[in-house]
């Protein structure tokens, strides 16, 4: 069913000719053009005074056909079929549409007759290249003519019938506001939208002639009365003698044209005879593989199959293909490793290489490095000698990250390389690598780019970082390696060098200890900065920020006056001699007396309760030090003293003393080594390039964290390899396709081992391939994941996973716990389908419709005592039009084999489409729809059947040769009655000719068992 409404009008008329008072089909015509009565009312003023009123009839005529000679090409809207279309179905009409709505029957001299039949002043004749000659003008201004040379009976309807060939399309008719609308209601609302949306209608003008297949024609727009057709051929006719309602085909051969347009039919049929055409099937399970002869493998497995079956593997295998039949059941893999002497001896084959790499590992072999001494070669009758020898490929290895298989190997890997079938399936893959290498390995250097921009930034890095560090170790060290201590003679250089940075190195210490103080330390936690850190040594935050440095540098006006006429330049050790206390920063607080008692070290003390210094000291409640001389470092035995005479008294917890004693920079916790090692060129060149570097990954863009080693380039080849396995040979994608019949429509599944194992082919050769073009790669990449075609797949997933058919090989087998060939691939992983049902279209259907609309849609809950039945809910899509993909889901990949073969895949499992006959699981229909899209009109192709609507009115009615339709010869009706009637109005007409859109729908259980 079409989605959209028409409606159709007979006719319309617009302005003067609506008063035409002249019958279409009267038998006493005006001659040459229509006449109406003009009637002209005058007022006027008497001389003797008083007003007199007079009314003035007169006949006019109108314009007719016969004042024309040709239309403005812009009127015409559209031409079905299109200019240059050469595959029009033979059993529908041509039409031509123009814009204005009244247009051909603006010049008709008549006006309808009461059954609304009115004839267009334009015909539209469609005749194949033999069937008309071309005439030139016979004048300038006058339009080309054709004679047309076959009977006219045979290419145009009788004149008589001419009203049924032309009428008004209305889209999306409103009938206003009425709850039962009429034709009436819609009539008289169509003459507001028409002045809001002129667009809405149009005028169309059909040919009646029954056209035959495969055949060019050339369609005619000619005048369709005689004085029209008159008036194109002579410069003055004269009409004064010829009817104004005399068809133009009466007699005459010779017409006038004013536009015309050439097309082609085809042999194949509409898209409902083709689509009846096609009859689904249940292929025989036989047609899943072909034969595949493995008893001459050469290196030696050939004897492995003398003794038959006690070997466990048959001298011929089942080669399978990327698609089988539902029935058919694909034997499991080859017993693995140790499973039978045909698979221990492959392994050993494929292991030779890396066994002879490795003397310390034995089983299966005990062979030394392949280059020492000369030993037997296991396979052919001579020495190994120096040459190494070439054994076939352990496809996947690098992925797997193995060197050779064991029985610890991952069971994908084994299976891929010992089983016959997929081994070969890896070869073809290794086979279409090198088939197209080149153009792959064009895509590959296209994306290397910045990979090599990144590359050469990094060896730039590396160098920088080797002759940063001879700078650093011999200015900024001084010895073998990072201290926590410095070189006094350092000193200068390490403040130099590094105090720019001391702001930005964080030192992060749990607890940072400012001094030993006596009673409560003053104790710093998480970070600090280093500058920071330095107010804690002799050094003060002065003498080590810019200007401080500015100032004692060796040109500097301060420096230069204080080297005048010193030996020993004042600023070469003046950081060292502050960090030694030789040079204090600022004057030290006078030294305390000697210490012969306490009070030499208070100068006030307020004791509490009245408590007196001196011998009352040891007793006092409360202490509190006012003043605390700061003792220099060579004054130490004084602190030591009364430090010892403090601790005495720990039980006095309110003393609130606190000593700072400047320390040296060597001795400063964590100062020297965090600078010494925040300034570590390797660290600080290493940090700025990777802030410059971002990978992609799957998060999004990371910083490159890793910089000792160049990036391994990862180039995607985004296309489907399924073109490639093609190339080779069709077979390998479905065997035996050649006894797959002609309009056949079946059921396959995909074969995920087959698939799995051809893309592993392709990326292991590939992976060779880059290490030979000295690509950037460690041979682990995934470069081909993508086996279907996806091109045209909607995504309303939300993810990109669908778009790939094998998941990265790094992780083949870690998703399930069997770790087998056939699990690796995004449908396992996300949906419970094993694999994609693909529905196979072998015919004629798709040649000539290729963009028909095909899905699947579940079958009605009623299913199958409603055989034909779709579960149609209200709606079949959400709130953003996307469809429920419960209810219909549309093919995940599409794929041809040419020359007729196409190939759909749907995300749906085998025992869903089926069913089980039962509500819950009425299973699955494939749905072939026609696209909506130009409106067409005609009749269906025979044979003759009893009609039960007028969609199934087909050319059979008018005999089994019929040239054009004609409505007087016959009564066709729709049982049970329709209201439209055969013949009724223009309308009826478009109605009954009207061919919705084509839908056929076959249930799965027909075409899989």
């Amino acid at each position: 069913m079409s989605d959209t409404q028409f409606g159709f009008l007979p006719w319309m008329r617009k302005g003067i000719v609506s008063k035409i008072n002249q019958v279409d089909g009267t038998s006493s015509p005006t001659f040459e053009r229509a006449q109406i009565n003009v009637d002209v009312t005058l007022h006027g003023s008497l001389s003797g005074g008083g007003t007199s009123t007079d009314t003035i009839t007169n006949t006019v005529e109108l314009y007719g056909p016969g004042d024309i000679t040709g239309i403005d090409p812009n009127a015409i809207i559209r031409t079905e079929p299109t200019s240059g279309s050469f595959n029009f179905d033979d059993n529908y009409l041509p039409y031509i549409e123009f814009y204005e709505e009244d247009f051909l029957w603006r010049y008709t001299p008549a006006i309808s007759d009461a059954t609304d039949k009115l004839r267009p002043w334009l015909a539209l004749v469609v005749l194949s290249d033999n069937e008309y000659t071309a005439i030139a003008p016979v004048a300038d201004g006058l339009p080309p003519s054709i004679n047309i040379i076959p009977a006219i009976s045979t290419v145009l309807h009788p004149t008589n019938e001419h009203w049924a060939w032309a009428h008004v399309c209305v889209s999306s008719p409103d009938p206003g506001a009425a709850t039962s609308p009429t034709s009436t209601d819609y009539i008289n609302n169509l003459k507001n939208d028409l002045n809001t949306q002129p667009d809405i209608a149009v005028c169309r003008l059909m040919c009646s002639r029954r056209l035959a297949p495969n055949t060019q024609y050339t369609a005619f727009l000619i005048p369709a009365f005689e004085t029209g057709r008159l008036a194109g051929l002579t410069l003055n006719p004269s009409l004064s003698s010829v009817s104004s309602l005399l068809s133009s085909w009466t007699s005459a051969t010779q017409f006038p044209v004013y536009y015309q347009w050439r097309f082609g039919t085809s042999a194949l049929g509409d898209f409902e005879s083709l689509a009846r055409a096609l009859k689904p099937r249940v292929m025989d399970p036989s047609l899943g593989g072909r034969a595949m002869d493995i008893s001459n493998s050469g290196m030696g497995l050939n004897g492995y199959f003398s003794a038959g079956a006690s070997y466990g593997l048959s001298p011929s295998v089942t080669m399978e293909g990327a698609l089988m039949p539902s029935s058919f059941v694909s034997a499991p893999p080859q017993v693995l490793i140790g499973g039978n002497a045909y698979t221990t001896a492959l392994n050993n084959i494929l292991n030779m290489t890396a066994v002879m790499k490795n003397s310390s590992y034995t089983p299966p072999y005990n062979l030394p490095p392949y280059n020492t001494t000369a030993q037997p070669h296991p396979y052919v009758n001579s020495n190994l000698d120096d040459d190494p020898v070439v054994t076939p490929p352990i496809y996947g290895q690098w992925h797997a990250g193995v060197q050779q298989m064991g029985v610890g190997s991952p069971t994908w890997l084994q299976q891929l390389n010992l089983d016959p079938r997929y081994r070969a399936a890896a070869g073809l893959g290794a086979l279409a690598v090198r088939k197209n290498k080149q153009a792959y390995m064009q895509i590959a250097w296209e994306e290397i780019g910045e990979v090599l921009l990144v590359n050469n930034k990094i060896n730039k890095m590396k160098l920088a970082i080797q002759a940063s560090q001879s700078i650093y170790q011999k200015h900024f060290i001084g010895n073998a390696s990072i201290s926590t201590t410095i070189d006094e003679t350092k000193a200068n250089d390490f403040t130099k060098i590094g105090g720019l940075a001391f702001k930005k190195i964080d030192i992060l210490s749990a607890t940072y200890t400012v001094s030993p103080g006596p009673i409560t330390p003053t104790s710093y936690s998480g970070h600090i900065s280093a500058l920071k850190a330095t107010t804690f040594t002799n050094l003060t935050t002065a003498s080590v920020n810019s200007g401080f440095r500015k100032l004692t540098r060796n040109r500097s006006f301060v420096v230069s006056r204080a080297n005048a006429g010193n030996n020993t330049l004042v600023n070469s050790q003046l950081i060292a001699n502050i960090n030694t206390a030789a040079v204090a920063a600022a004057l030290p607080f006078p030294n305390p007396p000697s210490p012969t008692s306490t009070s030499g070290y208070v100068t006030t003390v307020e004791a509490n309760n009245n408590a007196s210094s001196g011998s009352s000291f040891a007793t006092a409640n409360s202490l509190t030090w006012t003043q605390v001389y700061v003792c220099p470092a060579p004054k130490r035995s004084s602190y030591d003293a009364f430090n010892a005479l403090i601790t005495n008294y720990t039980s006095h917890q309110n003393l609130n003393a606190i000593f700072l004693v400047p320390i040296q920079m060597s001795t400063s916790v964590g100062l020297v080594a965090k600078v010494q090692a925040a300034l570590q060129p390797s660290t600080t060149i290493t940090d700025r390039i990777s802030q410059q570097i971002e990978l992609e990954a799957p998060g999004g863009l990371s910083p490159l964290l890793n910089l000792n080693s160049l990036v391994m380039a990862y180039p995607v080849i985004d296309q489907p390899m399924f073109n490639d396995l093609m190339s080779i040979s069709a077979e390998y994608i479905l065997p035996n396709l050649s006894q797959y019949p002609n309009n056949t429509v079946t059921i396959l599944e995909t074969n995920t081992r087959f698939i799995e194992s051809y893309m592993a082919g392709l990326n292991h050769e590939f992976a060779r391939e880059l290490l030979w073009q000295e690509y950037p790669t460690d041979q682990r990449g995934s470069y081909f994941r993508r086996f279907w075609d996806i091109n045209d797949t909607v995504n309303l997933t939300g993810t990109t996973d669908f778009m790939y058919d094998i998941d990265p090989m790094h992780k083949w087998g870690t998703y399930f716990s069997g770790q087998v060939l056939g699990q690796n691939n995004y449908t396992t992983r996300h949906t419970s389908n094993p694999a994609y049902l693909v529905l196979l279209i072998r015919g004629d259907l798709l040649k000539k419709y290729p963009n028909a609309l095909i899905y699947a849609q579940k079958a009605d809950p009623a299913f199958p005592s409603v055989p034909h039945q779709l579960y149609a809910p209200p709606t079949l899509v959400d709130a953003y039009g996307n469809p429920d993909p419960s209810i219909v889901k549309f093919p995940v990949f599409k794929s041809s084999l040419q020359p007729d073969i196409v190939l759909l895949g749907f995300d749906l499992s085998k025992a869903d489409a089926l069913g089980n006959n039962t509500a819950a699981s009425p299973g699955w229909f494939f749905v072939f729809r026609e696209r909506p899209g130009q409106m067409r009109f005609g009749l269906e192709e025979p044979p003759v059947t009893a009609l039960t609507s007028w969609d199934e009115l087909n050319w059979g009615i008018f005999g089994s040769s019929p040239t054009t339709i004609k409505i007087g010869t016959v009564s066709p009706a729709p049982s049970p009655a329709d209201p439209i009637t055969w013949g009724g109005n223009a309308a009826n007409m478009a109605y009954i000719l009207y061919r919705d859109p084509v839908m056929v729908a076959i249930h799965a259980e027909s075409m899989m068992s």
